[in-house]
């Protein structure tokens, strides 16, 4: 089995066809630092425990999920603790955030 947790740098800017993420994606990334999610505009839903225990990723740039409708329960769990600074855009209408509270860190739109 494949260790992914020695990962430091993700691009998903490829994945423009993209509408939904699974439970438990890039979880438990020990080492990722950083991470390029700007192909995912068309994803509307990102399941349980989304980039959970990412413990090195200090910025996250969510602003290219314009059409994110709903996140669930652990979106980012531990690895909010770590984060300094959250970007998301100003058009992001999340219908359904199960216990994500964006005001913990620095929010830049």
């Amino acid at each position: 089995m494949f260790d992914c947790r020695s990962i430091n740098d993700i691009n998903l800017s490829c994945l423009i066809k993209l509408k939904s993420i699974g439970n438990d994606f890039l979880q438990r990334l020990f080492n990722l630092e950083s991470i390029n999610l700007s192909g995912l505009s068309n994803v509307k839903f990102i399941g349980k425990h989304f980039m959970a225990d990412c413990r090195k990723l200090r910025t996250i740039d969510l602003s290219s999920l314009s059409n994110l409708e709903s996140i669930q329960k652990g979106f980012l769990h531990i690895t909010i603790d770590k984060l300094e600074k959250i970007i998301i855009s100003k058009q992001q209408s999340l219908k359904h955030r199960y216990d994500f509270d964006f005001s913990r860190k620095e929010i830049k739109e």
